[in-house]
């Protein structure tokens, strides 16, 4: 799945190089129905399903959580999101955040195939699902 590094994501990475910022205890991922997440959204901007039981789903940010690799890392744990009571939106786009609610989108992008959740589904990614690559400057996420 593409993704690209937003302007405020942009902006956190120089931040931690310089040591303006900590790093966050988690990362939260959201789930974006229609609206495709731009450069310059933040999170309490974005397009998520507004059923009750959905929440973002946190991802700790501790030593072990991350694979690395030269110009890359990934999530080396099972990402996982509520039980589906009601049927959600159609998923079509995703988000990286600090927060579990509102909060700075720091990488974003699409999935491949929109995801259908319905009644008793569970969305359970994978280790691997999520990689950030660099490569020429560029810094990729695919999920």
């Amino acid at each position: 799945m593409s993704g690209f590094l937003t302007g405020t994501g942009e902006n956190f990475l120089l931040d931690l190089i310089c040591r303006a910022v900590t790093a966050p205890q988690s990362y939260y991922l959201a789930l974006i129905v229609n609206e495709s997440p731009t450069h310059f959204l933040n999170g309490s901007e974005l397009d998520e399903p507004t059923n009750a039981q959905y929440a973002r789903a946190e991802y700790a940010n501790s030593p072990g959580n991350w694979s690395e690799r030269s110009g890359e890392m990934s999530n080396t744990n099972t990402i996982e999101f509520p039980v589906v009571t009601e049927v959600w939106p159609t998923v079509r786009h995703w988000g990286l955040l600090d927060a579990p609610e509102s909060g700075n989108l720091l990488w974003a992008g699409s999935f491949e195939n929109p995801i259908e959740l319905e009644e008793g589904d569970r969305l359970i990614l994978p280790a691997g699902a999520i990689t950030i690559r660099t490569t020429n400057y560029i810094t990729r996420v695919s999920l």
